[in-house]
């Protein structure tokens, strides 16, 4: 018997709540990259900009993108589905291909993109505080020579 005959509830629940969480999952990760990304690179900045108000309203955005994202599947643009190969209920990948781009590329490519620039820019900035310092420590030692 096909699942979705006997139990379309429940694995349209699953795979609404499995999607929602693995967006703000994601989200969160990049919350978390930007906020280290900003506490190395734009240490004066960071003060001004994360307080216990704009987090709680960052930590509240992932949740609402994270629905937001999911919204589509119930009024038609994309669907649920248990899938047979991974024996698991998720958003259906097939029904409509622009649902399917704009959540990989939208939600998971842009995001990564951001995360691989944000952990480029923190390497540099810490390689280049090691060499000023290196530079600083080796014209002190030659002074005190």
């Amino acid at each position: 018997m096909h699942i979705m005959q006997w139990g379309s509830w429940l694995c349209i629940s699953v795979a609404s709540l499995f999607l929602t969480a693995c967006i703000c999952v994601f989200l969160n990760i990049v919350n978390i990259t930007v906020n280290r990304w900003i506490f190395i690179c734009y240490a004066n900045a960071y003060d001004k900009i994360y307080n216990i108000t704009s987090v709680n309203v960052l930590c509240i955005a992932c949740w609402m993108i994270g629905f937001g994202v999911e919204l589509p599947n119930f009024i038609g643009w994309g669907d649920h589905t248990f899938d047979e190969k991974t024996h698991q209920c998720s958003w259906d990948r097939h029904v409509d291909r622009s649902y399917t781009v704009l959540v990989s590329a939208g939600f998971i490519i842009v995001p990564l993109v951001l995360i691989l620039y944000c952990n480029m820019s923190m390497i540099k900035r810490i390689w280049d505080v090691k060499r000023n310092i290196h530079g600083y420590k080796a014209r002190w030692v030659s002074r005190e020579s």
